[in-house]
């Protein structure tokens, strides 16, 4: 069953065409092992969970004159690097690592090749994500950039594959700034290691969603916890977000 994540920036799916599976099988799919050895198989036949726990299918290259801004962000949900091609990348990135439904993350997933009407595509999502309601592929654009229709075109194929895979779907485009500052924020120190468990014990029996962090404070005794050891991201007089 398709799932659709909504969330701040994602464009709806419209309905998804309609494609026997026997298309499926003529859909090429490429991607690499946890190993990094190259898999070359069917949208058909594909072991989504394999896909997701494999390597990149393409570099993170950087360059003199460069206007995108690649690298790697380290996410707790991995406990390794995930790499991203831009700033924007990045930010869903950050986001996937503070969502309690994301199991996993892996970018630039797998490549996948096939007719859409009298032209041959191919075509990267940025990420696979396993999560709690099944694999999400997302791509992310800059939302000057939906509109245009050879991006419009090139989406909604991507998104009528994974319709029919079963696979939900998202376009993402950003995310509150207020947000992103705060999730950018409580990651640089988002490590199991450093967290303090009967602190955390406390701090979740009174946190509710839409609370600050001063509100926070005010019932809690001094335990050491600093805001940067919490899950949940919100710092100074930010509201909380919490699911």
């Amino acid at each position: 069953m398709q799932s659709t994540r909504r969330c701040p920036g994602f464009v709806s799916s419209c309905k998804p065409q309609d494609m026997p599976s026997a298309q499926l099988s003529d859909l090429q799919l490429r991607y690499l092992d946890g190993g990094g050895q190259s898999v070359m198989t069917t949208l058909a036949a594909v072991d989504g969970v394999a896909v997701v726990r494999g390597r990149p299918v393409r570099a993170f290259p950087t360059y003199r004159g460069q206007r995108n801004y690649p690298g790697w962000l380290w996410t707790a949900t991995t406990g390794s690097l995930v790499g991203y091609e831009s700033l924007l990348e990045r930010d869903r990135v950050w986001l996937a690592g503070f969502d309690p439904s994301v199991r996993w993350i892996a970018s630039q997933p797998f490549w996948v090749s096939g007719r859409d009407g009298e032209r041959v595509r191919r075509h990267v999502p940025d990420f696979l994500l396993d999560t709690t309601a099944g694999l999400v592929v997302v791509d992310v654009k800059p939302a000057d950039l939906l509109a245009e229709p050879r991006v419009a075109e090139a989406l909604a194929w991507c998104r009528s594959l994974c319709a029919n895979k079963g696979w939900g779907y998202e376009v993402w485009s950003g995310d509150d700034p207020v947000r992103l500052r705060n999730v950018r924020f409580l990651g640089a120190a988002r490590r199991a290691r450093t967290v303090d468990a009967e602190a955390l014990v406390k701090v979740a029996g009174v946190a509710r969603p839409g609370m600050t962090w001063l509100s926070w404070r005010r019932p809690l005794p001094w335990t050491g916890l600093s805001p940067g050891h919490l899950c949940w991201p919100c710092c100074g007089r930010a509201a909380a977000w919490s699911t």
